[in-house]
This record gives C-alpha cells, sequence and structure tokens, in this order.
C-alpha cells in the first residue's frame, strides 16, 4: 500500500513539472495602431489559440476598417514568420468560423488529411509554400524619401552631377 502511495505522489509531483515544461510559448504579433492620411486609425492582430505538433489555429482580430492589401500582406507575413518558428516552410490552410487552421507540411506533395480529420475531405485546403511571402516580408522598410534635393551648386552639392 505504501507503494502505491508513493508512486501516486511521484506522479502528482512530476504533473506540473512536464506541464511547465512542455509548454510552449503560443504566437501573436499585431501591428499596433496605424493612422491613416485622413486620420483614422488601424490595427490587427494575429494570436495563435491553440498548438499540435504539426498544427495551429490562429484568430485574426482588427479594430478600423481594413487596406485589404496592408492587412492580407500582414496576415501572411505572420503565417510566414510562424511557418519558420515552427521549422516549416509548407503550409496546409482551412478557414474556418472566424479562425484558420494551418497544418504544417515536410513537403508540399503531403496529403494534409494526414494532419487530422479537419484536413481530411470534403474540407476544402489550399496549401502553399509559405516562403513564397518572403522577398516582402523580408524585405527593410524603405526610408523616407527626401522632400526636394538642395538646388545645384548648395553647400554639400559641390560635384554632383
Amino acid at each position: 500500500m505504501k507503494a502505491i502511495i508513493g508512486i501516486l505522489a511521484l506522479i502528482a509531483l512530476q504533473a506540473p513539472m512536464k506541464t511547465c515544461w512542455a509548454a510552449e510559448p503560443l504566437f501573436s504579433t499585431s501591428t499596433g495602431e496605424v493612422r491613416r492620411d485622413d486620420g483614422t486609425v488601424w490595427s490587427i492582430s494575429v494570436t495563435e489559440l491553440e498548438r499540435s505538433a504539426r498544427t495551429s489555429t490562429l484568430r485574426i482580430d482588427h479594430t478600423g476598417k481594413l487596406p485589404s492589401v496592408g492587412s492580407s500582406l500582414f496576415v501572411a507575413c505572420s503565417v510566414l514568420k510562424l511557418a519558420r518558428e515552427r521549422g516549416f516552410r509548407y503550409v496546409a490552410q482551412l478557414e474556418q468560423s472566424g479562425t484558420i487552421q494551418l497544418g504544417f507540411l515536410a513537403r508540399i506533395e503531403d496529403d494534409p488529411a494526414k494532419l487530422g480529420s479537419a484536413f481530411a475531405a470534403p474540407a476544402v485546403v489550399r496549401k502553399y509554400d509559405a516562403e513564397f511571402m518572403a522577398p516582402i516580408c523580408d524585405a527593410p522598410v524603405a526610408p523616407e524619401p527626401p522632400t526636394r534635393l538642395p538646388p545645384e551648386g548648395a553647400a554639400g552639392t559641390a560635384g554632383r552631377k
């Protein structure tokens, strides 16, 4: 009887340690508030709600009227960043009521149904290479252009052609 109590106590003590050790921080990113030229403000955030070995569930939240191109780019770059953090390049994406379910594939040819029942037929799953957005997502932010060039002959412009 003492042996059983000892084993149960050992299991009870290890359970919190395993939970703390195994817990990975979930992905989250946001634009913060972005002010348009007309003074209106918008923001968008991507939050990982759940994570398993090969899948992630994301929620997209926003405030204000989103620019269609800017918000689409932000979400695509967020998927790329998450895929890289998870060590994958290829993604199977399934959009469901207010969330995006991502499955991570070792190869683009892999069958997404092997990721779980959510990715099986008749679900409409889009597979793609997340790195297709890398040239845009990895580009440095362009500096502000000068408002105007100094006139010819002004200080510091000698010899300029």
